[in-house]
């Protein structure tokens, strides 16, 4: 199974994403692909990465196929506020 990780509003790989379908693991390249080898069944797949809103879905695999999960960045936050 080929899982890329891009950016939601950018539309860029995100390299380094950790892809979780357990008891499988895999981190994505530069290009924001990982590969899975996977038996068929049903996993729950996640994906997520430093900076971005994880990503969780089911996910039925019955042969080889490519996943396309778009990761949102997370909310800035001003430090500062948080003592007011």
């Amino acid at each position: 199974m080929r899982i890329e990780a891009f950016d939601a509003d950018k539309q860029t790989p995100i390299p380094g994403a950790r892809v979780v379908m357990h008891p499988y693991r895999a981190v994505t390249g530069e290009d924001g692909v990982a590969t899975i080898h996977l038996v068929k069944g049903t996993y729950k797949l996640l994906v997520s990465a430093s900076r971005y809103i994880g990503n969780a879905e089911t996910v039925d695999v019955r042969d080889n196929a490519t996943l396309r999960t778009q990761l949102t960045l997370e909310p800035a936050h001003d430090p500062a506020s948080y003592y007011v």
